[in-house]
C-alpha cells in the first residue's frame, strides 16, 4: 500500500551534533505532533559524524516512525548534507533547519504561509527579530558576508545564510538537483539559481538565538566562502550566457515581507 504523502518534510543536516541535536529533534516532534493533522516526515542527515550522532539517530528512529536518516561515510559539507536530505524528501513543502535549533521549529508556519501566498522560496531573515540574541562577532561576520554576496551576485537579500529555508517541492527538486556548492556557501548558490529561474523569493523575519557550538569558524571559513562566491559568480555568467535557465539573466527581486 502506498504511503500517504507528507505535507511537510523537515531536513536537518548534522555534523557532530550529538549534544545539540536531541533537544532540537524533541522540540520538532512535540511541535509537529501537536500542530499537524496531516502526515509529516523528518530527515536527519549525518554528515560523517564521529561523536555518537549516528548512534543517537539509530536509537531515535526506532522510537519515532516519522524520523529517518541519511548517512554520509565522510564529512562532505553542509550543502551536500542538505542536498542528500532533499533528494529523499516526499513532502509538499521542504524545510531545512539547522540542528542547533537556533530558529524554533514553530517559525515554519511563517514560511509556509509565505509560500501559500505566492512565494516559491521562503527564507528566514534574522536581522529584524534576532539582533539582541547574537554576538557582536556573529553580527559583523553576517554583515560582511551579506555585502560580499551582494557584490558577487547582485542578490538584494538581507540574510542569505539563515539556516531556515522552505521550498515548494516542485521548486526544491529542481534547485537541489543542480546544486554544486557542498559547503556553507550553498545557500547563495541556491538563491542565485532561484533568481535566475525567475522564482519569487520572500524573506520572512524569524526568531533566532545564538546557540554555542557553531561549526562556522570566522577566520577559517571566510576565505573559503569568498572563493565559493567567486565560483558562484562564474556559474551565474555561464548560466546566463548559455541560456540554461528558463529566465536566464533575469533576476526576480526578493520581497521583504512580514508574515503574521
Amino acid at each position: 500500500m502506498e504511503l500517504e504523502r507528507p505535507l511537510l518534510s523537515v531536513i536537518v543536516p548534522a555534523f557532530n551534533e550529538r549534544q545539540r541535536l536531541p533537544a532540537f529533534l524533541a522540540s520538532v516532534r512535540a511541535y509537529l505532533d501537536y500542530s499537524f493533522a496531516s502526515p509529516y516526515e523528518v530527515i536527519a542527515v549525518d554528515d560523517g559524524s564521529s561523536d555518537g550522532t549516528l548512534a543517537f539517530l539509530e536509537d531515535e528512529t526506532a522510537r519515532w516512525s516519522e524520523l529517518s536518516f541519511v548517512r554520509h561515510i565522510g564529512n562532505l559539507g553542509k550543502g551536500a548534507a542538505v542536498r542528500s536530505g532533499m533528494q529523499v524528501a516526499r513532502g509538499t513543502y521542504w524545510l531545512f533547519a539547522d540542528a542547533d535549533g537556533a530558529t524554533p521549529i514553530n517559525e515554519e508556519g511563517r514560511l509556509r504561509r509565505a509560500i501559500d501566498a505566492g512565494a516559491q522560496v521562503a527564507i528566514g531573515c534574522r536581522a529584524a527579530r534576532a539582533r539582541l540574541e547574537s554576538t557582536v562577532t556573529r553580527r559583523i561576520a553576517a554583515r560582511i558576508f551579506a555585502a560580499w554576496s551582494h557584490l558577487a551576485t547582485g542578490l538584494p537579500i538581507v540574510d542569505t545564510q539563515c539556516g531556515f529555508k522552505m521550498f515548494h517541492s516542485s521548486v526544491g527538486s529542481l534547485l537541489f538537483s543542480e546544486l554544486r556548492e557542498a559547503g556553507f556557501a550553498f545557500d547563495v548558490e541556491l538563491l542565485v539559481r532561484a533568481s535566475l529561474e525567475g522564482y519569487r523569493i520572500v524573506e520572512v523575519p524569524v526568531a533566532w538565538r545564538d546557540v554555542p557550538g557553531s561549526k562556522v569558524r570566522i577566520a577559517r571559513d571566510s576565505f573559503q566562502m569568498f572563493k565559493s562566491l567567486i565560483r558562484i559568480r562564474r556559474q551565474m555568467s555561464r548560466l546566463a550566457r548559455l541560456g540554461q535557465c528558463r529566465s536566464a539573466g533575469r533576476h526576480a527581486r526578493p520581497l521583504e515581507v512580514s508574515v503574521k
